[in-house]
């Protein structure tokens, strides 16, 4: 019983199988992952990255995480500069859309 325990184990571990071993009841619970699990990874990590990289320009134009800018060392160095000709659009708390007018 060990030896299949142990071929479980690293089927699981190279991700030949996807699923969670119950040794409690002895059972081998089975993930399936279909095309649309694949998209959903895959998109879960572009998000990320954007979520990053929005999060990074915001940071060097010195604004903070609420939109607001305060006293980062970005374009405005801090300084209290007023922004409303900004060509920066806010479009909701989790993504900006940028208008080069």
């Amino acid at each position: 019983m060990e030896e299949v325990e142990n071929l479980v184990v690293n089927s699981i571990l190279d991700g030949s199988v996807y699923g969670r071993i119950n040794q409690i009841n002895s059972l081998l619970d089975l993930d399936f992952v279909t095309e649309t699990d694949k998209l959903h990874n895959a998109m879960d990590g572009w998000v990320r990255t954007v979520k990053t990289l929005q999060a990074s320009i915001s940071q060097r134009s010195g604004q903070n995480e609420l939109g607001y800018r305060g006293m980062g060392m970005g374009m405005g160095m801090g300084m209290g500069i007023d922004f409303d000709d900004d060509p920066f659009v806010s479009m909701g708390d989790d993504f900006e859309v940028f208008s080069f007018v």
